[in-house]
């Protein structure tokens, strides 16, 4: 049932084109920054409950799937001759990225709770938006 939740990603992807043809690639990444820091926030707060787990599902895919697409938009501008092999960089990138912080979650989770992993996310989600308002 989870995994159907997670197609609030499928909207976002949907949405972000809209935002990078409107806003442009870095002002969309800042709001589905911004977006997942909520899900995270509100996760903390509702963790027990299971719409809050369901909202907060929703907007972290929401603006994950956001980000991404807006990303690629990024670096498929780098080369056009060569969007695969930017596209293949990218991946390898996001796919490396979300297995250490994948195994980095789970550490914190067993060392600072769900508060904890909530907490240090967000704090990496705003050095990004940080980093992303400087380029």
């Amino acid at each position: 049932m989870f995994g159907i939740v997670a197609l609030a990603g499928v909207a976002g992807a949907k949405l972000a084109g809209k935002w990078v043809n409107q806003l442009g690639t870095a002002q969309s990444v800042s709001y589905a920054i911004l977006i997942i820091i909520s899900g995270f926030v509100l996760s903390v707060f509702t963790q027990n409950m299971l719409w809050g787990l369901v909202a907060s599902i929703v907007l972290i895919d929401f603006g994950v799937f956001s980000a991404q697409v807006a990303n690629q938009v990024r670096v498929f501008s780098i080369d056009a001759q060569a969007q695969s092999r930017v596209n293949s960089i990218y991946m390898l990138g996001y796919y490396i990225g979300g297995a250490v912080e994948s195994s980095a979650g789970v550490k914190l989770y067993s060392q600072f709770g769900w508060n904890g992993v909530s907490t240090i996310a967000c704090g990496v989600l705003l050095i990004s938006l940080t980093i992303n308002r400087t380029n």
